[in-house]
């Protein structure tokens, strides 16, 4: 069988130890003076900062991550509709406020496709 190019980002998969992944997840928001788009799939890591959402709630501030954090708080399982935008939950355009969900479990084991594109 051919392998097929099937590119999703990253998409969680199980929890180390722990059992099968259940898809549970936490809110966490990205700020609107975050310039970077984002995508499900895309890891994140969290500012250490918190502001409230358009429900009035408080979540942990984050943005996309840069390939060599290693601090990672996990990757974007979906994006919150019902926040004033234009409903697409598998983007958030740059520098708008959008309510994100990552795995609530931080054990959680991911699967990607590699682009075979680095040098060794």
């Amino acid at each position: 069988m051919t392998n097929v190019s099937r590119p999703f980002g990253f998409r969680a998969l199980n929890n180390r130890g722990t059992g099968p992944y259940c898809g549970e997840t936490r809110g966490v928001i990205f700020a609107a003076g975050d310039i970077v788009a984002a995508f499900v799939g895309d890891m994140v890591k969290f500012t250490g900062e918190s502001i409230k959402g358009r429900d009035g709630k408080t979540y942990s501030v984050v943005e996309v991550a840069d390939p060599a954090d290693t601090r990672l708080a996990g990757a974007v399982q979906r994006f919150d509709y019902d926040d004033g935008s234009d409903g697409y939950i598998g983007f958030r355009k740059a520098s708008t406020e959008k309510i994100a969900y990552i795995p609530q479990d931080r054990s959680t084991v991911y699967v990607v496709q590699e682009d075979s594109d680095a040098k060794r």
